[in-house]
């Protein structure tokens, strides 16, 4: 659950208008990056993921569902991201206004599949 939490938050660290990007320690960290950027990329979430594996399979594995949930509602917004920085700046999007409603309720549906999948694994009952 930690690192579908961390993979959740960490992509809008570059945005001071996100609940974690606001606080005053991440403000310096935004003047080097733009938002929607490279830590909106799946190179940004695999080298993260690599980290984390180093030190727990289990947090890089929630880590990713978390990151992997956040870039695909970032796709459905207009606003888009560039999924294959630094290869294309192509930005993948769709028609979503941010901060909606639907785009709320998607993030609840696929936070209760990344919970669900998570309990799934920890209580064993895949075997």
């Amino acid at each position: 659950m930690i690192g579908v939490l961390i993979g959740v938050l960490i992509v809008d660290l570059d945005s001071k208008k996100s609940r974690v990007g606001n606080y005053f320690l991440f403000r310096p960290f935004q003047f080097f990056v733009k938002h929607r950027g490279f830590m909106h990329s799946l190179l940004f979430g695999f080298v993260v993921m690599v980290i984390f594996a180093m030190f727990s399979v289990n947090l890089a594995f929630g880590f990713i569902l978390g990151f992997l949930s956040h870039l695909f509602l970032d796709c459905l917004t207009r606003q888009g991201v560039m999924l294959l920085w630094p290869i294309s700046k192509k930005r993948f999007r769709f028609l979503l206004r941010s901060g909606g409603l639907l785009e709320d309720v998607i993030f609840v549906l696929l936070l209760l599949v990344d919970v669900l999948l998570i309990v799934w694994m920890i209580t064993g009952l895949s075997s």
